[in-house]
């Protein structure tokens, strides 16, 4: 009987382990990419995200647009991990409010690179996306 027994066990842990690499553990891996991934653009465009006056319209159009695919990307990819809720009882994961407001404040910094038309006050924005830009790091800590 013992003979059965253990070979059926073997079967099964390979089994729970595959189904728990797939489900939990690389849609969790695959995350902390996407918040590196946002970590480094942060870094990469901080001239444009501190000056929206920058003459750089195609650059300011590429950061606009990496952000607001960063934004979709993390909200799919935190919606992809199975157990969630249970995950971020043991910190393994960032709680899914901080994740929510990542997501916002990503958007907001894509929207921010066009002041509104007739607008002149890009200082302001300039001030409001370093504040966003600083919020961002911290949700990601």
């Amino acid at each position: 009987m013992l003979e059965i027994f253990i070979p059926l066990a073997a079967v099964l842990l390979t089994g729970l382990g595959y189904v728990l690499k797939k489900f939990v553990i690389d849609p969790v891996k695959e995350q902390q990419k996407c918040f590196e991934d946002i970590r480094s653009s942060l870094f990469y465009y901080a001239d444009i995200i501190t000056d929206v006056r920058n003459n750089q319209v195609q650059r300011r159009n590429e950061a606009s647009d990496k952000f607001r695919n960063l934004a979709a990307s993390l909200d799919a990819k935190t919606k992809a991990i199975k157990g969630y809720g249970f995950l971020v009882t043991f910190k393994i994961v960032k709680k899914r409010s901080d994740v929510k407001e990542t997501v916002g404040e990503l958007v907001g910094l894509s929207n921010s690179f066009f002041p509104p038309a007739g607008e002149t006050s890009s200082q302001f924005h300039g001030r409001e996306n370093r504040d966003r830009r600083n919020k961002i790091i911290k949700l990601l800590e």
